[in-house]
């Protein structure tokens, strides 16, 4: 079976950005990957670096990815910019033409059909959807690696699109959906569940309990 590591970012002291009203951006992304394990667990293994309100730095992040001898690794995030004006997604694979760039293009692909009118800010000067740039945590693991930033938190608008359930469940799907169309792998459907199983599921992955 495939292994997929996922790493929220920031966690701990580390609370990386912040909404108006003091969302913090590791508390987010934490719970999008906890959401996207949930997809993930039915086709592949799935490790996350943390899964819990823990520091962790970069090299351990990568270290993590490698020792489990993942197969991809997924970094999530939400961006910050000094323009309240900023908005959209993006992401990021390291400046070298490999298979993290068409890891990048399906879950970039597959996250435009869950929010088509969401602005993508990619960069097609190399022929495909992502940017480039040496973040030390996707250039340190051995395996195609991206660093997703699913919107920016830093304005109302973008916290409030952050803080509603629904579009954290879609960046979820949108990230599974592309994991899988990159390792060719059917994406099982959610078989419906009562009431109770469905309270009992979450509570127990999104440690709500």
């Amino acid at each position: 079976m495939k292994r997929v590591c996922l790493d929220p970012g920031h966690g701990g002291h580390d609370v990386g950005a912040l909404g108006p009203t003091g969302t913090t951006e590791a508390s987010m992304t934490l719970d999008v990957c906890k959401r996207i394990r949930m997809l993930l667990e039915p086709v592949v293994d799935v490790v996350m670096t943390r899964d819990t309100d823990v520091y962790l730095t970069l090299s351990e992040r990568a270290q993590i990815c490698n020792n489990y001898e993942s197969d991809v690794f997924c970094s999530y995030h939400f961006n910050s910019a000094h323009s309240m004006l900023a908005n959209g997604w993006e992401v990021f694979t390291t400046a070298r033409d490999n298979n993290s760039d068409k890891l990048a293009t399906c879950i970039g692909d597959a996250h435009a059909i869950q929010f088509p009118r969401q602005h993508a800010r990619t960069d097609w000067s190399d022929g495909d959807l992502d940017k480039e740039s040496n973040f030390a945590v996707i250039r340190r693991a051995d395996c195609p690696a991206v660093l997703f930033e699913g919107e920016f938190i830093h304005n109302n608008i973008g916290e409030a699109m952050i803080l509603d359930t629904a579009n954290r469940q879609k960046m979820a799907q949108a990230v599974a959906d592309g994991i899988c169309t990159y390792l060719n792998i059917k994406l099982q459907p959610i078989v419906p569940l009562s009431l109770e199983d469905r309270v009992v599921r979450i509570e127990k992955h999104l440690n709500l309990s």
